[in-house]
């Protein structure tokens, strides 16, 4: 039995049986501090009292994985293990080559795009901010596509509005095919606090379009192929070939946000310039069906 989510790998152990379970963890459990202490102390709970009963703990980046390794030692090692999401490259180029029809006078400008609920985490706000304080206003238009989770749009609209740049900032909601946006926009912009191993990001890179991304994990830098780099507490902003991972110093002290909105500012002005290579994505062979099912088939 293969469960991905916290609740759902709860019930996978709590329904016994003899089948041998597996448990999928998307992100470090420290995310989760942001829901409040009650339900942080829940996660806590269900690590140290039902995860260890689970046959394999797959982790979808090594930064997960540490996590749980370094805080619950009731969990056996032998059980922990990164086993990568599966994307398929096919269907995702496939899908990418639809036209866009509704948001096709927004997409005929060089596009910034914002991929993933509007909630505090993914920090929608700071990229608003960075992209106001960059110098290429001017040049780009910002589309934010996902569900709005935590109503962040109006306070978005509004600061567009008070910056005379609301007929630049856009809100396209959610969308059942994302890939034909990123195919056609400039850069994918990923500005979140805390992640795993974000899927928009190699879903970006696997159409040939650079990434700019906050230093939300070790699970970027896996991904930019630049994992040996990893700076955990980055001041500035490291440029790699397939796109840029900014600073994410608000994380560990809300004092530094002004800090990365000037260093997302600067990536976002690097673009003019760029000379990105992603004819060569690395990551790619690490997320195929090929190299992954075998994992689950080998238990």
């Amino acid at each position: 039995t293969v469960s991905t989510l916290q609740g759902c790998s709860t019930i996978n152990v709590l329904s016994g049986g003899n089948d041998k379970k597996i448990g999928i963890f998307h992100s470090p459990h420290m995310q989760f501090k942001q829901k409040g202490r009650f339900e942080y102390l829940i996660v806590l709970f269900c690590y140290n009292f039902i995860y260890p009963f689970l046959d394999k703990l797959y982790c979808v980046s090594e930064e997960t994985k540490n996590s749980i390794i370094n805080s619950f030692k009731v969990i056996n090692k032998k059980k922990i293990e990164v086993v990568y999401n599966i994307h398929d490259t096919k269907k995702i180029i496939s899908l990418a080559d639809e036209s866009i029809v509704e948001e096709i006078e927004i997409f005929k400008n060089p596009v910034l795009l914002f991929c993933g609920r509007l909630d505090l985490n993914k920090a929608p706000e700071r990229l608003l901010q960075g992209f106001i304080k960059s110098d290429v206003v001017s040049k780009y238009h910002l589309v934010y596509m996902g569900r709005d989770a935590d109503n962040l749009w109006d306070n978005l609209h509004t600061t567009a509005v008070e910056h005379g740049i609301s007929d630049k900032i856009h809100y396209i909601g959610a969308k059942n095919n994302p890939y034909k946006y990123m195919k056609n926009s400039v850069a994918l912009v990923s500005t979140s606090y805390s992640e795993g191993l974000p899927g928009v990001l190699i879903e970006s890179l696997l159409l040939g379009i650079p990434v700019i991304t906050t230093n939300s994990s070790e699970g970027v830098w896996e991904i930019l192929s630049c994992h040996d780099k990893y700076d955990k507490k980055m001041k500035n902003y490291y440029i790699s070939k397939e796109g840029i991972i900014t600073s994410n110093l608000a994380f560990y002290d809300k004092q530094k946000e002004v800090e990365d909105i000037i260093n997302l500012a600067k990536a976002i002005n690097y673009l003019n310039n760029s000379n990105f290579d992603i004819s060569n994505f690395e990551f790619e062979q690490k997320v195929t069906a090929e190299n992954i099912i075998p994992k689950y088939l080998n238990i």
